[in-house]
């Protein structure tokens, strides 16, 4: 895709048309997307009568948001979230690439409030205390290799067992595929 820049009505019609929203819904859709507009994860419009031109990463911000608002997130934590997530997710998101999907695991303890302290070490870095408890992989094999020690084992199996999954390639492709729709349109 070459255009790098969209209309708010470009963006809302490729969001709503990847979530897949109906005609009827548009007024609670709009609201969603204005909500992460009012806390900044995205510029908002200038006033009446100015035009925002909306970057493809803003397209992508907007995305991640409505992606993590599937699991009933306040708009103001998601906003926190996708901005201390968006150094992973980021290239997955914007740039080409071959191979299998990455995806987005998180453990539903997602921000380890509730992780117990002895148990706050990251999968995948021996030692490192999780703010998140998250990570981008293809699979858990990819997550296997990483863990060195047994306290990292043991909190991968637990990570195994209970956690939350986002095909960020799917996203991906389903985004890009509505913005030429409504470039189009």
């Amino acid at each position: 895709m070459t255009q790098e820049s969209f209309t708010y009505g470009q963006v809302q019609s490729a969001l709503a048309a990847v979530h897949r929203i109906p005609a009827g819904d548009m007024g609670w859709f709009r609201g969603r997307i204005t909500n992460f507009q009012k806390t900044g994860l995205v510029p908002a419009s200038p006033g009446r009568g100015r035009r925002v031109a909306y970057r493809r990463e803003d397209v992508f911000l907007w995305a991640m948001a409505l992606e993590f608002s599937k699991w009933g997130w306040d708009p103001t934590l998601i906003k926190w979230l996708v901005h201390n997530c968006w150094a992973g997710i980021r290239p997955i998101l914007l740039e080409a690439s071959d191979g299998p999907d990455k995806y987005f695991y998180f453990q539903p303890n997602f921000l380890g409030r509730l992780v117990p302290k002895d148990e706050r070490e990251s999968v995948v870095r021996a030692g490192a205390r999780p703010s998140i408890m998250n990570v981008i992989a293809s699979d858990f094999d990819e997550l296997d290799k990483q863990a060195k020690t047994d306290q990292a084992r043991a909190t991968l199996k637990r990570f195994r067992d209970e956690h939350g999954k986002i095909n960020l390639s799917r996203v991906r492709r389903d985004v890009e595929a509505a913005l030429a729709e409504a470039i189009r349109a």
